[in-house]
């Protein structure tokens, strides 16, 4: 009888275990929404950003007002957006 006890308390135990949080589930709830293209191609899009960020050196070379602002511009601002408009 008291191993029949004991083998009940550990699966109890087992199973609360195994049970997902409420924190993990939400987070799961996160990302159902998001394909893996979605994924991929916001991969994509942060590697452009850093591929452009690597001519940044090259603009503050240039003596044009605002050259400096146009290159940010295009880097913090478009590539984000078709980012953002693409994967809602």
């Amino acid at each position: 009888m008291k191993n029949n006890d004991l083998t009940n308390t550990l699966l109890e135990n087992t199973r609360q275990e195994a049970a997902p949080t409420q924190k993990a589930k939400q987070e799961r709830k996160s990302f159902l929404g998001y394909q893996i293209k979605d994924i991929v191609f916001l991969a994509i899009m942060s590697a452009v950003v850093l591929v452009t960020s690597s001519f940044m050196p090259l603009l503050l070379h240039i003596p044009v007002f605002g050259i400096i602002q146009i290159g940010l511009g295009l880097q913090f601002s478009m590539f984000p957006a078709i980012g953002l408009a693409k994967v809602r």
